[in-house]
C-alpha cells in the first residue's frame, strides 16, 4: 500500500510541474506579445537571442517534458543558463533570482525521476 502511495504521489507531483511549465510558457507567450505591441524600437540580435532562449527554448523542454521528463528538465534548466550567459555577455548582468522560479517544474521533474530510479533499484 506503501509503495502504491508513493506512486500515486510522484505521478501527481509530474502532472503539477508540467502543468506549471506550461504556464509558465502561457506567461512568456503574453510577456512577449505585450513586448510586442509595446515596443518603439527595432529588435536587436541581442534581444532576439534573448527571447529565444527563455520562451521558445523553454517552450520545447516543457513541451518535451510531457514524454521525456529528463530530457524536457535539462532543455529547461539549459535554456535559464543560456539565457543567464548571454545576457551576461550582451548586458553585462545577470538576472537576479527573478527567473529562477522558472527551475521550479525542472527540478521537481528531476526529482521525481531520481525517486523513480531509487525504488526500481531498491527492487
Amino acid at each position: 500500500m506503501d509503495n502504491q502511495r508513493d506512486n500515486t504521489l510522484l505521478r501527481s507531483i509530474a502532472m503539477i510541474s508540467k502543468i506549471l511549465a506550461l504556464l509558465m510558457v502561457v506567461f512568456f507567450s503574453i510577456v512577449f506579445i505585450g513586448e510586442l505591441l509595446n515596443h518603439t524600437q527595432p529588435f536587436g540580435i541581442e534581444e532576439y537571442l534573448l527571447l529565444f532562449f527563455i520562451p521558445d527554448l523553454f517552450a520545447v523542454g516543457a513541451i518535451i517534458a510531457f514524454k521525456k521528463e529528463v530530457i524536457g528538465s535539462i532543455v529547461m534548466i539549459s535554456s535559464l543558463i543560456i539565457f543567464n550567459i548571454l545576457s551576461y555577455i550582451f548586458e553585462q548582468t545577470i538576472s537576479d533570482f527573478d527567473f529562477a522560479i522558472f527551475l521550479i517544474p525542472s527540478v521537481l521533474l528531476l526529482f521525481v525521476n531520481y525517486r523513480k530510479n531509487k525504488k526500481d533499484i531498491k527492487k
